[in-house]
């Protein structure tokens, strides 16, 4: 089986001085059909803890994604440390095997973003209960879809350019069982089996309004609140233009990897939509604990699939042109949510598509996710 030559590349000196790590000492090499990929994780201070990640560009650096069939120190936080090991099965991507020249790249969130993380990510503490929370840097990018992409809504477009003019912080997962019964003192969630650290789901975007009411109440310094619809978009992409921030499967729990066994979710509500429901509680499609499967770029995890994810926004139409900070309409009927769920198919949970729901409605497949500070 072919592959090309092998090329090493990581970032230089942009990272800031702060509690954030950076990649030192990368080398790399096959150990059969893997690529194995070693490095140092440093930083100032100890303790040091950073989201590392592994791209690869097959056009000499013009294009990078994250590859299917990565294994070990990667897609995570990791700690500081020497000799750490990234395994990639190539196979899992190109099971045909491939000719062209492969450039690695690896990288820290912090180097990604050319920033420390003496800020990068803050835990709070409420009732014996923490949760993270990411800061997101201030960019642009085109929310919404392009016209050609596969499976697309007509409400995702115009495709327009946003600008987000500040830093903002959204919760490296989405909130929990155990943070929601912390604040609130109860469990509204269907899964409850699941435990502490599932989402918790069955609240309305009025729940969410009193949780974040009473977290404020009860931490200070947070300033919580929903995503804007805008915010959601641009954190989920963190920097990719495609239907999603990377592999699915990787990133995500929805309706084909949910459940006891994989299934295709599509086939089956095509098939009878009627008995979509009860095929996939049959298989034991449900949530799972946040933050297992693989983070976006800038270290957000379940932003595909898990549960659905209410926005501030009222639902409404696009702008057709460029716009700064956009919060949507100042009125409407239904709020946004965003993400899909553990519930549905893969075209669900693009990271362009939207739904709305009156703020009042409650369902096993919609939670939400932090925004604040």
């Amino acid at each position: 089986m072919a592959m090309g030559l092998l090329v090493l590349t990581w970032p230089p000196a942009v990272f800031a001085q702060g509690a954030g790590g950076r990649v030192e000492n990368l080398s790399g090499g096959q150990e059969g059909q893997e690529s194995v990929l070693t490095y140092d994780l440093v930083g100032e201070g100890p303790g040091i803890q950073d989201v590392v990640i592994m791209e690869i560009s097959l056009d000499n650096g013009k294009t990078w994604h994250v590859p299917k069939g990565l294994s070990g120190d990667v897609g995570k936080e990791i700690s500081s440390g020497k000799r750490k090991r990234i395994r990639w099965n190539m196979l899992e991507e190109f099971p045909q095997g491939m000719d062209a020249d492969v450039r690695f790249r690896v990288q820290t969130a912090s180097e990604r973003d050319g920033r420390g993380s003496s800020g990068q990510i803050k835990t709070f503490t409420v009732n014996g209960v923490s949760f993270k929370m990411v800061r997101i840097p201030a960019g642009e990018f085109m929310m919404g879809s392009p016209s050609n992409e596969p499976d697309r809504d007509s409400d995702e477009g115009p495709q327009h350019r946003v600008r987000i003019s500040r830093d903002f912080w959204l919760g490296q997962t989405e909130v929990t069982q155990g943070l929601w019964k912390a604040v609130m003192g109860s469990n509204p969630s269907d899964f409850k089996n699941c435990g502490d650290d599932c989402p918790v789901e069955k609240v309305s975007w009025n729940d969410c309004q009193e949780f974040i009411r009473k977290l404020n109440g009860m931490v200070s310094g947070g300033n919580f609140r929903l995503p804007t619809e805008a915010e959601w978009e641009y954190s989920c992409r963190a920097g990719t233009t495609g239907p999603y921030a990377g592999d699915l499967d990787a990133m995500g729990w929805y309706g084909n990897n949910s459940g006891n066994r994989r299934i295709d979710a599509l086939a089956i509500w095509n098939g009878d939509a009627s008995k979509y429901v009860e095929r996939m509680l049959d298989n034991g499609c449900r949530t799972h604990p946040a933050g297992k499967k693989q983070p976006n770029a800038w270290g957000l995890y379940d932003m595909h699939g898990n549960v659905w994810e209410w926005c501030q926004d009222w639902k409404g139409d696009y702008p057709s042109g460029a716009v700064t900070d956009t919060s949507g309409p100042s009125s409407g009927s239904e709020r946004v949510l965003r993400g899909g769920s553990w519930g549905g198919n893969a075209n669900e949970c693009r990271s362009a598509l939207r739904v709305g729901f009156v703020p009042g409605e409650r369902g096993k497949l919609g939670g939400f996710r932090l925004a604040g500070l």
